[in-house]
Parts: structure tokens; sequence; C-alpha cells
């Protein structure tokens, strides 16, 4: 009879491990942490573009891993992700509002605009981030 409970006891120990486990990896497998590829579509002249290093840090904040100086703020809810973003020695803001399609893409709508609001909004565009990597490479 002991030897029944005693295999019992472990069965369940290791079911409440694996499952601890398994959660553990959904949680970081939904995650925008790490090093994300940007791509822009602009909607007035279909101009496209890709930003190739985009690092989302656990603290709430990110860089721009090709051009110096850019980094932001980001949170995330659910499946909306919302992005604001500084140019050091730029003139501009930016913001996007995305939405999660799947573990590694986010897709939305990005907009920049003059600090000064002279020229009110710049320009809009269409945006996709895409998962790159867990590890991000260092600010230029």
């Amino acid at each position: 009879m002991m030897k029944k409970l005693i295999a019992v006891c472990l069965a369940i120990t290791g079911v409440i491990a694996s499952n601890s486990i398994l959660a553990a990896t959904a949680v970081k497998a939904t995650t925008i942490e790490g090093q994300w590829t940007g791509q822009f579509y602009n909607i007035a002249d279909g101009a496209t573009s890709v930003s190739d290093g985009n690092c989302f840090l656990r603290d709430g904040t990110w860089y721009n891993t090709v051009a110096p100086g850019v980094h932001g703020h980001w949170y995330q809810k659910g499946d909306d992700l919302y992005i604001n973003a500084v140019a050091d020695n730029s003139e501009h803001v930016y913001s996007s509002n995305m939405r999660k399609l799947n573990k590694t893409t986010f897709v939305g709508e990005h907009q920049h605009w003059a600090t000064d609001g002279s020229s009110g909004v710049l320009f809009y565009l269409k945006e996709t981030l895409t998962f790159k990597k867990v590890t991000c490479d260092p600010a230029p």
C-alpha cells in the first residue's frame, strides 16, 4: 500500500512539474522581449523599409540596434502592443499600435510627427514586427 501511495505522489509531482515547465515556456514564447525586425510600408507613397534591430527589454524599454539614439518605451496588454519612441538629435517622435498575429509576428500602424507641432503627422506607415532572436545586439 505504501509503495502505491509513493508512486501516486511521485506521479502527481511529475505532472505539476511538467505543467510548470510548460507554463514557463508558453510565457517566454509569447513575450515581446528580444530582438525583432521591423518592416514598414508607407501608406501615402508605397515606399518600404526595414529596421533589422529593435531590442525590447523586460523593463518596458526598447532601443534600435542599427540607428544610433532611437529608443523608447513599450507596453503589452494581451495581444496588443503599444510602442513610443524618440530619436536623439531629431525633431520627430514615433508611435506604433500593434496586434499579435501569432507568436512571432505583430502587425499594426506607425506614425511619425514633428515635436514642434508645426507639421502635424509627417507620415503613416503599416508595420510588421517579426521575431529574430532572444538576445539583442548592442546599441550602436
